[in-house]
C-alpha cells in the first residue's frame, strides 16, 4: 500500500511542475577550475620576482557540466623577457566545490651569458672650497675674513702667485674595498672594473702664475677647489636584447666612485678705501690660467705682494 501512495505522489509532483521546473530540479551544477601564476622568479640569480613581474590573469574554466581532464600554459614576464609552465589539471565532475590550481614557480629565462658588461658614469658630488692664495704677512686690509694685498700708487702692479695644478682621477676608498656589489651573480665584473682604476692617480704640479692689479685696490687671488666624487655603475644588459631579463638595480649590479679635483684661480680686486676716487677698473675680466692650490703666504709690506709696478 506505501508502493501505491508513493507512486500516486511522485505523479502529483510531475502533474504540478513544468518541463522547465524538471530540469531544474535533476541539473547538475557545472564545475569550476581557476588556474593562478604562483612565484616568479629570475633564473639569472635566483631574485623573486612576483611582485614586479608582469603575469597572466587567472584563468576559470567552467564546466558543460563537468570538466575533462586537460593542460593551460602560464605566462608571466619581466624586462623584456617571458617564461611559462604548463599546468595539467584532473577530470572534475559537476556537483564538485570550486577548484582552485597555483601553477609551479615560473623562471624568467637567460643565464649570465647572455650579458654585456659595460661602466657608465652615474650621480655626481661636489665639495668646493675658496681660498685666497695671497695674504698679507704684516699689512693689509681685511677683507672677507682674511688679509687683502694693497697697491697704493698710481701704476698698475705685476704680481705672483704660486699654485698646484692637478690632473687625473682616483678610486675613492669605502671602508675596507674600493667597490660595491648590487647583484652578486656579478662580483667579479664589479671587482674586475674597480680594479682596472688601481692604479690611476691623482697627480700634481707645482706652477707659477701672473696677475696685473689696478692703480690703488686692494687684490687677492681667489683659489676655487672643486673635487668631485663620481659614482661609477657596472650595468649588466641583455645582449641580445631580450635574451634574458634585467637584473641589479635596472641594469646596475655594482658600483665604485672616482675622485678628480680642478681648482681655477682667479684675481679679484676691488677700489682702495683711502683712495677710491683714483681707482680705475680693470678693462674686461682678467682670470689667471690653471688649476691649483696655495701653499704658503706671499707678499709683505705697504707694497705686499713683491710685484713690480709698470707705467700706465
Amino acid at each position: 500500500m506505501k508502493k501505491v501512495f508513493l507512486f500516486f505522489a511522485l505523479v502529483g509532483v510531475f502533474t504540478a511542475c513544468q518541463p522547465e521546473d524538471l530540469r531544474t530540479i535533476f541539473e547538475s551544477a557545472p564545475a569550476q577550475l581557476t588556474i593562478k601564476v604562483g612565484k616568479v622568479y629570475n633564473a639569472v640569480d635566483g631574485k623573486d620576482l612576483t611582485a614586479v613581474a608582469t603575469k597572466d590573469a587567472d584563468v576559470v574554466i567552467a564546466g558543460t557540466p563537468a570538466i575533462a581532464k586537460g593542460s593551460q600554459v602560464m605566462n608571466a614576464s619581466y624586462g623584456g623577457v617571458t617564461g611559462s609552465v604548463t599546468v595539467e589539471y584532473p577530470a572534475i565532475l559537476a556537483d564538485t566545490d570550486p577548484v582552485t590550481i597555483t601553477a609551479a614557480d615560473i623562471w624568467i629565462p637567460g643565464n649570465k651569458n647572455n650579458y654585456k658588461i659595460e661602466v657608465r658614469e652615474g650621480a655626481k658630488e661636489e665639495e668646493v672650497v675658496e681660498t685666497g692664495l695671497l695674504s698679507a704677512q704684516n699689512h693689509g686690509y681685511s677683507h672677507n675674513d682674511s688679509m687683502w694685498l694693497e697697491n697704493a700708487n698710481d701704476y698698475v702692479l705685476v704680481d705672483t702667485y704660486t699654485y698646484t695644478e692637478y690632473a687625473g682621477n682616483e678610486l675613492v676608498k669605502d671602508g675596507d674595498t674600493y667597490f660595491t656589489v648590487i647583484d652578486d651573480v656579478f662580483a667579479a665584473d664589479v671587482e674586475l672594473a674597480a680594479n682596472a682604476k688601481l692604479e690611476d692617480k691623482i697627480t700634481t704640479t707645482e706652477k707659477t702664475g701672473t696677475v696685473k692689479v689696478s692703480a690703488w685696490a686692494l687684490y687677492n687671488v681667489i683659489n676655487k677647489v672643486t673635487t668631485t666624487t663620481t659614482t661609477m655603475e657596472v650595468v649588466a644588459t641583455p645582449d641580445p636584447a631580450g635574451s634574458a631579463p634585467t637584473v641589479g638595480n635596472n641594469g646596475v649590479v655594482g658600483t665604485f666612485q672616482v675622485k678628480s679635483i680642478l681648482a681655477i684661480p682667479n684675481k679679484v680686486e676691488i677700489a682702495h678705501p683711502s683712495h677710491a676716487s683714483h681707482y680705475v677698473a680693470p678693462v674686461g675680466h682678467e682670470e689667471a690660467t690653471g688649476h691649483g692650490v696655495y701653499h704658503g703666504t706671499h707678499g709683505d709690506g705697504s707694497n705686499a705682494g713683491g710685484g713690480f709696478a709698470e707705467a700706465e
